[in-house]
């Protein structure tokens, strides 16, 4: 027990020494606090026990009997975390969460809280006792879920048959564990519950961040100090498996996490930054791949015209986007459908990212001269009927894909453009001749990922009038009847205003008369054109839907897409050749 508390309730109560001595023996035996050592020997009553230890720590006391608490606020905190910190949380107040604490110099919890709810703690007192009637209140229905709300510590398992190192996901952990390691696993622990996709190490001149990216955004969760940097990365990189020596580098590699009913694997990556290292841990969770394609978010013409690309017995389907866009989960669920007994389904994959039963999955290595092209070489001599290549990164990759698909395979891939219609501009670009794409060629899929709105904070935005969503693509017949949404932040969101992500796609069917266009080497703004005469609907306007349906805001549309206009094309134009968004009632 600390001594400036002994110290201060000789010179602050009428306690003898040998009461306080006898009480500080008894909390020490039954592992509890001070204070409940003392209302439970008699020694002071609840409401001298209050007004003495709120004076002790200079902040405001609470009796948690006399006031409700919401179920949103006691479900902010893991229950492992509240009773092991013996706390509760009380109220929201903005970005800071007030707990009532036995111990407020507990700043250990207190971090692992902002950890892992993201909130900043304001604590004020409250009697063991007291907390300990609420706890079994207000927990009682709540189902304590390790993979949902994770204990704070993390120990190391023994070595499973795998190649790598389990990291097992326990309750209490090793009580040798130093603050570095703590600060990791915190991190790592925090990343799961928030089901956030990255965590973010950086080192700078005076100081290190900690961030999560969560539905697309980066938030800072801590500032750990300057002397941990060392030790923190080197931390990282043992756990996965990466070289601490090499600091001049850019290395990979991984390490997986073992919850109580799931195994998730992380990607590791490192590279030498002007003050130090920087690390990006990848979240790499299967539970969180749509199995069927109807979950991805396609419009039903868009899903109708997929599920036909997908039926033929031969051809490429290419989906293109930015890192983080969804583009895997978009193949990995096709190669779902397409998966069954009667068919041969190889992938080449830089690393494979998640392990999908019944299929051949095959990591390459272009360190050791095994590159997407020599894969695909491979495949062919392996007797394939689909072959999924992780990215077209060059001529001779490209190369080899349309000929597969010419020779009857159906070829799945990603690649790297701004559209639909940029991909084929760059696909000429790299070499691949404008005859072999135009017979390979099924259809291109660009898609993003936007930041839905809080259901329960949504609101309608009315600084949105009808000329701005004219001016955005709107017909103006419709924009009148649109409805646009904002949301402030609330605590079901933890005060971002947005909940989980929705994908958008741009669709490019490849038809005869886009095949002339590719032939006769037509721009690609005049192909969009055609294409979007022929029903094909835009990025852009897929937001528009989306906004309409009132799952986005403004200010997200234009965040995550470009407008369909060109120096040739006004906006009437634009209007009389499409119908930017299905009718709205």
């Amino acid at each position: 027990m600390g001594q400036n508390i002994l110290e201060f309730l000789k010179k602050n109560s009428k306690l003898s020494s040998q009461q306080i001595i006898k009480a500080d023996r008894w909390a020490k035996d039954n592992k509890c606090t001070l204070n409940f050592a003392l209302e439970k020997l008699d020694l002071m009553t609840p409401r001298e026990i209050l007004s003495s230890f709120s004076r002790l720590y200079n902040i405001k006391k609470v009796v948690i009997s006399q006031i409700t608490i919401k179920q949103s606020v006691v479900e902010s905190i893991p229950r492992t975390v509240a009773k092991k910190g013996v706390l509760m949380p009380i109220d929201f107040s903005g970005n800071h969460l007030i707990v009532a604490m036995a111990d407020p110099s507990n700043i250990e919890v207190l971090d692992s809280i902002r950890f892992q709810t993201g909130y900043f703690c304001r604590p004020i007192f409250a009697l063991e006792s007291d907390i300990r009637a609420a706890f079994k209140k207000y927990f009682k229905s709540t189902i304590e879920i390790s993979d949902l709300a994770p204990p704070k510590e993390v120990t190391q398992a023994k070595k499973l048959p795998s190649s790598k190192d389990r990291i097992i996901v326990t309750e209490g952990g090793s009580a040798a564990d130093g603050p570095v390691i703590k600060l990791v696993n915190d991190a790592i622990l925090s990343c799961l519950q928030h089901n956030s996709s990255d965590i973010h190490l950086e080192v700078y001149e005076n100081h290190l961040r900690i961030r999560l990216r969560t539905d697309g955004m980066l938030h800072e969760v801590a500032k750990p100090p300057l002397h941990m940097k060392d030790a923190l990365i080197s931390r990282v990189k043992i756990m996965s498996g990466l070289d601490i020596a090499e600091t001049r580098l850019p290395q990979d590699g991984s390490l997986k996490i073992q919850t109580e009913n799931k195994e998730i694997a992380f990607r590791v990556s490192s590279i030498p930054c002007a003050n130090g290292e920087k690390i990006v841990m990848r979240i790499l969770d299967n539970s969180q791949l749509a199995s069927d394609i109807g979950d991805l978010g396609f419009e039903p013409k868009q899903l109708e015209t997929f599920v036909r690309m997908l039926s033929y017995s031969s051809g490429i389907i290419l989906v293109t986007g930015p890192t983080g866009s969804g583009k895997t989960t978009t193949l990995y669920s096709a190669l779902s459908k397409l998966n069954n007994e009667e068919v041969n389904i190889v992938t080449a994959e830089d690393p494979v990212e998640f392990v999908l039963p019944n299929i051949n999955q095959v990591a390459v290595k272009p360190s050791i001269g095994f590159t997407f092209a020599s894969a695909l070489r491979a495949f062919l001599r392996q007797d394939p009927d689909i072959i999924m290549v992780g990215e077209i990164r060059d001529l001779e990759t490209a190369d080899i894909a349309v000929k597969a698909s010419l020779t009857g395979h159906v070829v799945l891939s990603t690649i790297h453009t701004n559209s639909a219609s940029d991909t084929i501009t760059r696909l000429l670009n790299m070499g691949v001749a404008s005859y072999n794409l135009t017979g390979a060629l099924r259809c291109i899929i660009a898609q993003r990922l936007l930041r839905k709105l809080c259901p329960h904070c949504r609101r309608v935005d009315k600084s949105v009038d009808e000329s701005t969503l004219v001016a955005l693509g709107v017909p103006k017949k419709y924009a009148r009847k649109i409805k646009v949404y904002n949301a402030d932040g609330c605590d079901e969101c933890g005060g971002s205003g947005v909940m989980g992500r929705v994908a958008i796609y741009e669709m490019l069917e490849i038809t005869e008369d886009i095949k002339t266009m590719i032939v006769d080497e037509e721009p690609t703004s005049v192909i969009k054109k055609k294409a979007m005469a022929m029903g094909m609907k835009t990025l852009r306007q897929s937001a528009i839907t989306k906004m309409a349906q009132g799952l986005c805001s403004l200010s997200e549309v234009l965040r995550v897409t470009d407008s369909d206009q060109t120096k040739s094309q006004t906006m009437d134009e634009a209007n009389r050749e499409h119908t930017v968004i299905k009718r709205v009632s």
